[in-house]
């Protein structure tokens, strides 16, 4: 059976990791920023992340558009 998601958690702890990835990037910058920065400033695994966003490239798009909204 599927896991049911609740879109309201989904929304907020997509929110939380960009949060976090807008704080690294500007403490460390874009290249300096590794994903296990993030992992282990938002204490996640690895697929965890990547439920959200597929790639590096994806969570800086999705900081973009956090940024713009």
């Amino acid at each position: 059976m599927a896991r049911q998601v609740n879109p309201a958690e989904h929304a907020a702890r997509r929110r939380e990791i960009l949060d976090a990835a807008l704080r690294l990037m500007h403490d460390k910058g874009y290249d300096a920023m590794t994903i296990e920065d993030l992992l282990a400033d938002l204490e996640i695994s690895k697929g965890a992340l990547y439920h959200y966003f597929r790639s590096k490239r994806a969570l800086l798009e999705g900081v973009i558009e956090q940024i713009s909204e």
